[in-house]
């Protein structure tokens, strides 16, 4: 029985000492020749992470760049490590701001180019298909809404995503205009019967194109009955 309670207690402090351990987790600032020193206040090894990209192993740590530096410390005593902490230096930087530049529609079988902004920063490109790149520009053709996101490598801040869609449009050249306004002397011309400017078969064909699509006019459908009018 006393075995027992012996080691409920024991597992009692233990657990004590984790739940102690895992909120231990504090930062001192010290102010060196101008430069911010973050330092542990307590702990066995350290995990430091900050801006750019920033690691360090080392109980204190110099904060060059403004930012915001996280922190967890190990116990040894209870081989666990605390819940992060973090300190902010500065003014942290503002996240970059996403943008694409680049045509909205291709013609069929044809292919566009959008390009992300310049500076520092990681792309991270998606699209329809399973489309992904780390390129700043892309070139494709499949039409869908495509997303970026960047990423700033100073300050290891991401934008918020932003899109856009691609159109596919047809661009074929449009068929050529068959007939062209004439004056009225040409046309009366077509009616004579020398140096005509139409062929009667042609004269003839006109008369009935008109009047199977005009409800005012009806030439009989004959050459003749169009040049009355005339």
């Amino acid at each position: 029985m006393r075995r027992a309670l012996f080691a409920i207690t024991t597992l009692l402090v233990v657990t004590g000492w984790a739940q102690e351990a895992s909120g231990q987790c504090s930062i001192t600032v010290l102010d060196l020749n101008g430069t911010p020193t973050l330092c542990s206040d307590y702990g066995d090894d350290w995990r430091w992470t900050g801006p750019g990209g920033f690691t360090s192993s080392a109980m204190c740590v110099d904060a060059i760049t403004p930012g915001t530096y996280t922190l967890r410390v190990f116990d040894a005593a209870t081989g666990l490590w605390s819940e992060p902490c973090s300190h902010t230096v500065g003014d942290p930087p503002a996240p970059p701001s996403c943008s694409i530049a680049g045509p909205d529609s291709v013609c069929a079988g044809g292919s566009v180019t959008w390009c992300a902004p310049s500076g520092d920063f990681t792309f991270a490109w998606s699209g329809p298909g399973g489309f992904v790149s780390d390129a700043s520009c892309i070139t494709f053709s499949e039409p869908g809404t495509y997303t970026l996101t960047l990423t700033d490598r100073a300050s290891g801040l991401s934008s918020e995503p932003c899109s856009q869609t691609l159109r596919l449009v047809s661009c074929n050249a449009p068929e050529p205009l068959q007939n062209c306004p004439a004056p009225a002397r040409w046309w009366a011309s077509a009616c004579g019967t020398t140096s005509a400017a139409l062929a009667p078969t042609e004269m003839d064909h006109l008369a009935d194109v008109v009047d199977r699509r005009s409800a005012v006019w009806n030439y009989g459908g004959t050459r003749a009955g169009l040049s009355d009018i005339l």
